[in-house]
C-alpha cells in the first residue's frame, strides 16, 4: 500500500481575501515550520510527502489544481491525503487507518441560517464568495438545474483523502469545463437573490460537494477534529483536534 500526503503552496498569489499582505507575511514567517510538521506527520503514518507549486497565481484556480493533483498522484499511489498549507497536524493518530479511503473523506459543514440573518445579509448586500451558507446555496442551485434540491451543506477541502479507485470515479478533469459552464448557468438561473448570486464563483468546494451528491459517490464526513477550523471566532486552539486549520493564518497560536 503506497500512501502520500501532499500540499500546494506559493507566495505568488493574486490578491484575495485568503491571500492578503498580512497572511502572506504569516506564511513567510512560518512556512518552514509548517512543512516540517507535514513531513513529520507523513513519516509517522508511513506516507511519502510532496509539496507542489501551483501553475496558476489565481487563488480559485489553485483550489482546483489541488483536486486535479489527485489524478496525477493516483498513477503512483494507492491512497492520497491532501492538506492545505495552513493545516497543521498536531497529533500522531493515523488518518489512513482511521478512515476508509474507499470513500471521499472530508469535513462536511452544515450551512443552515436563520431567515432573519439571511434577510439581513441579502438586504445589506453582505454576501461574499467565501461564505459557507452562500456556497451551500450555490450547490443547491446546481441541483435545481436537475430538478433536485440537495442538503444545505458544503465540504471544506482543507483536508481531503481518497484512494485511487475513488479518484477515478470522481473523474474531475474530464468534467471540469462542463461544470464551469453549468456553474455559470446556475448563477444566471437561480431562485436566490442577486445580492448573493453575483458573488458566486466557480468554487472547488461547491463542485466537489455537488459531484458527490449528484453521482452518489462514496463519502465519509471526517468531522471537526480532523479539520478544526481556527479563525477569528476561535480564541484558542483545541488540544483535542488532530489537524488545526488556521484560516486566519495566526500560526503563532501553535508555534510559540
Amino acid at each position: 500500500m503506497k500512501r502520500i500526503i501532499f500540499s500546494i503552496f506559493t507566495d505568488n498569489v493574486d490578491e484575495h481575501t485568503s491571500a492578503t499582505n498580512i497572511k502572506r507575511e504569516q506564511f513567510a514567517k512560518y512556512k518552514d515550520q509548517i512543512r516540517a510538521k507535514h513531513e513529520s506527520y507523513a513519516k509517522t503514518v508511513g506516507a511519502d510527502y510532496k509539496l507542489f507549486e501551483p501553475n496558476s497565481t489565481d487563488y480559485n484556480e489553485i483550489q482546483f489544481e489541488k483536486l486535479l493533483k489527485f489524478e496525477e498522484l493516483a498513477k503512483d499511489y494507492d491512497e492520497i491525503l491532501y492538506l492545505d498549507y495552513d493545516v497543521v497536524p498536531i497529533r500522531k493518530k493515523n488518518f489512513f487507518k482511521t478512515f476508509d479511503l474507499n470513500t471521499i473523506c472530508a469535513f462536511n459543514l452544515k450551512c443552515d441560517m436563520d431567515m432573519k440573518i439571511f434577510k439581513w445579509n441579502t438586504d445589506k448586500g453582505l454576501w461574499h464568495s467565501m461564505d459557507m451558507h452562500s456556497k451551500a446555496c450555490q450547490k443547491r442551485a446546481l441541483h435545481m438545474l436537475d430538478a433536485d434540491f440537495g442538503p444545505l451543506t458544503c465540504l471544506n477541502t482543507g483536508v481531503v483523502g481518497m484512494n485511487k479507485e475513488v479518484v477515478a470515479k470522481l473523474n474531475l478533469s474530464a468534467q471540469i469545463e462542463e461544470l464551469r459552464a453549468l456553474s455559470e448557468e446556475a448563477k444566471q438561473d437561480s431562485l436566490y437573490p442577486d445580492s448573493m448570486t453575483q458573488t458566486w464563483i466557480f468554487n472547488n468546494e461547491v463542485i466537489l460537494s455537488y459531484l458527490i451528491e449528484k453521482n452518489d459517490l462514496p463519502y465519509t464526513d471526517i468531522g471537526i477534529p480532523w479539520n478544526f477550523i481556527v479563525d477569528d471566532n476561535i480564541p484558542t486552539v483545541s488540544g483535542a483536534a488532530y489537524f488545526l486549520h488556521f484560516v486566519h493564518k495566526k500560526f503563532e497560536m501553535y508555534f510559540k
